[in-house]
């Protein structure tokens, strides 16, 4: 088979993009938390007014809107919040990414509170269409895809090379020239929306962070003002698999659960926070899987959708796995190791 590299290139507006990958999976995995369902309320306003929150957390679009946290200095991790003229309120206003680890947030209302003044949470803004969503052309996923990039490296330790290929096809798994996995965002229209690009450790299968390029977008190699919306990691498999679906936070771990747990279809959200995400699946079998210090948070989330929520990390954790912030993705590899799992595959 041809295999062709991901290369920088402008592209336009494709609504058409298509795609085929999948297979059923046979087995499930039994370990969940069931949570009682409640219903979210959504309210809609079709006035030509609407109100929103005057602050904001500035939304990403390059590394110019991610600063060094006021509190563990740890720079490109801080997210500062926005008025509704799209500036700063104070260098020191927002939210750090690092939740776990650092866990610093300080809202508009604690700002203005501690200066005492007064804190105005609404206001009325003139409502305004939303510009069109954004896709990549699908031949530019295609030439991406590959088994040539230090993540598959790792993978191939622990599953054969045919199980590999099988997940390749089914998630579009793409690579770059330097080595770095390509996790396509594709829709459940088959709408390529973006890239996320990340370099991995091929021998620890961790992330390799603080060099340059180790992260990065595809769609900002492409048209300028890209308008971009996106979507769970794996959403194109939930229309084409029977079975129940999963969600989990980083597409490292759905890719590794979907090898070692076939019994769901998994998907990620790519973020913690993006709980908007999840509303696309309301009313289908859903089970969640956060990640340790996430339980409750992605519990609550779980009730407003009507999902499932496991609590499998949270019943086998020791302290210094809440301490790392254990995700399923490494339980899979230390079940792995500790039973001598590896398969050495030519």
């Amino acid at each position: 088979m041809t295999h062709y590299r991901f290369s920088v290139s402008t592209w336009k507006r494709d609504g058409n993009a298509e795609t085929q990958c999948s297979k059923r999976f046979e087995t499930s995995f039994p370990r969940f938390h069931t949570l009682r369902k409640r219903k979210r309320k959504r309210e809609t306003d079709e006035e030509e007014n609407m109100e929103r929150y005057k602050y904001q957390l500035e939304k990403y679009s390059t590394k110019a809107t991610r600063h060094e946290c006021p509190h563990c200095k740890t720079k490109n991790s801080f997210a500062r919040y926005v008025d509704e003229r799209n500036e700063y309120i104070s260098p020191e206003v927002g939210r750090c990414n690092r939740e776990d680890k650092c866990g610093y947030h300080l809202t508009p209302r604690e700002y203005f509170a501690n200066k005492g003044e007064t804190y105005q949470k609404i206001i009325h803004v003139e409502q305004k269409p939303l510009p069109p969503t954004d896709y990549i052309p699908e031949d530019i996923m295609i030439r991406s895809l590959n088994t040539n990039n230090h993540l598959i490296t790792f993978l191939m330790k622990y599953f054969s090379a045919k199980d590999i290929a099988h997940t390749i096809n089914k998630y579009r798994i793409g690579d770059t020239r330097d080595g770095r996995v390509i996790y396509w965002q594709i829709d459940e229209l088959d709408r390529v929306r973006t890239g996320k690009m990340m370099l991995y450790n091929p021998e620890t299968g961790h992330r390799v962070k603080n060099v340059p390029n180790a992260f990065d977008w595809a769609h900002r190699h492409g048209k300028r003002d890209y308008q971009l919306e996106q979507c769970l990691y794996g959403l194109h498999l939930i229309k084409r698999e029977s079975q129940p679906i999963a969600i989990v936070e980083s597409e490292k771990s759905a890719i590794l659960a979907s090898l070692a747990i076939p019994g769901y279809v998994w998907t990620a959200t790519g973020g913690k926070q993006n709980f908007r995400l999840m509303e696309v699946v309301k009313g289908r079998d859903v089970t969640l899987f956060p990640d340790l210090g996430a339980f409750e948070q992605w519990s609550e989330h779980a009730g407003k959708f009507g999902f499932k929520v496991s609590s499998l990390l949270e019943d086998i954790a020791t302290p210094e796995d809440r301490e790392s912030g254990l995700d399923i993705a490494d339980y899979i590899i230390n079940e792995l190791n500790s039973k001598n799992y590896e398969r050495k595959v030519s």
